[in-house]
């Protein structure tokens, strides 16, 4: 949040503070946001030109949306990994994939949604 008199700086909202956000008018954005200090969530109205609510209001929407797939990709390698941990320990898995699981940045590499199991194939 920026003071349009002296452009300096009064509030920054990080992305994972924010718990809802919407538009009341096309110059007016509603944001809630919580903080160490508040427990429930802080209303805080932003008025603005419509333009500049709408480039706020795509950017916070595209940065949400990018979070949500990083996590559900950290999630996705986190489960293919245990999944083939727990297969080597009890002695499933096969040779190809203790190496997979040896070699670093492969299990990034091979963890592709909908795959069966952890590629083998991967720049030897």
């Amino acid at each position: 949040m920026v003071d349009p008199s002296t452009s300096r700086t009064l509030r920054i909202y990080p992305l994972f503070t924010l718990t809802k956000w919407e538009v009341l008018d096309s110059t007016v954005i509603v944001i809630c946001a919580k903080t160490l200090v508040y427990i429930e969530a802080k209303l805080t109205r932003m008025k603005s030109n419509s333009y500049t609510s709408n480039a706020l209001l795509d950017t916070v929407t595209v940065a949400i949306v990018q979070l949500h797939e990083r996590l559900a990709l950290l999630v996705h390698q986190l489960f293919v990994g245990l999944r083939s941990w727990w297969r080597l320990s009890r002695g499933l898995g096969g040779l190809e994939d203790s190496i997979v699981l040896l070699r670093p940045g492969v299990l990034r590499l091979s963890c592709q949604p909908g795959t069966q199991r952890l590629a083998s194939s991967v720049a030897k």
